[in-house]
């Protein structure tokens, strides 16, 4: 039986937590879900003014494209959660 985790954000810190997450025994015990207000997931922000010198939005993203589907993981892109 397993249990449903949110994860508010999809930022740098978001990220990395899923990243661990999915790495662990422990993911098996849960549905995972994740929103995201932009619209596109977690990227590096500690570099995004070279977007503006030519790097593009691929190449600051900190998640592979199929990351998501591959781990089970609904993410809700451009969905800011309201309490």
């Amino acid at each position: 039986m397993t249990q449903k985790i949110v994860i508010i954000g999809n930022g740098m810190v978001g990220q990395y937590f899923l990243a661990s997450l999915v790495a662990s025994p422990a993911r098996e015990q849960f549905d995972i879900i994740t929103f995201c207000e932009e619209p596109r997931p977690a990227y590096d922000r500690v570099h995004l003014s070279s977007y503006f010198s030519g790097t593009s939005a691929e190449e600051l993203s900190l998640v592979a494209p199929d990351f998501f589907s591959n781990h089970g993981i609904q993410i809700h892109l451009g969905d800011k959660a309201l309490v």
